[in-house]
């Protein structure tokens, strides 16, 4: 794997590990000495900023992970093969990464090398 690959798949594991503010219960007492109502609030606002986070993170990694996609479609490419076959290509790693249980990057990517060498000396031979 080149190191723009690498530093990206990098990048998008370390989403994998990233802490977000824990959910609070609708009935949550956050200060003793506030009402029932203030408490309510602060537990909503939390919530909701909890929920932000969340859907920032995801947007985030998704733009990460097609930008890595991106990259390793264009190595496929690099061996000879149309956009259409190194989306196929692709798309067959993955589900061949998946089902040996390492639905990794590094798992994706090796299962796309295999592939690909696999095709190129079908190709060959």
């Amino acid at each position: 794997m080149n190191k723009e690959l690498e530093l990206l798949a990098k990048e998008y594991m370390e989403f994998e590990g990233q802490e977000v503010p824990e959910r609070l219960l609708d009935n949550s007492i956050i200060d003793e000495d506030k009402s029932v109502r203030w408490n309510r609030q602060k537990v909503k606002n939390h919530n909701e900023n909890r929920k932000a986070i969340i859907l920032e993170n995801k947007k985030q990694k998704n733009q990460l992970y097609e930008a890595w996609k991106q990259k390793v479609l264009e190595e496929i490419m690099k061996e000879g093969f149309t956009t259409k076959q190194a989306e196929h290509i692709y798309d067959f790693a993955y589900d061949e990464a998946g089902c040996i249980g390492d639905s990794t990057l590094v798992g994706i990517y090796d299962a796309v090398t295999y592939v690909v060498q696999f095709l190129n000396e079908l190709k060959e031979g």
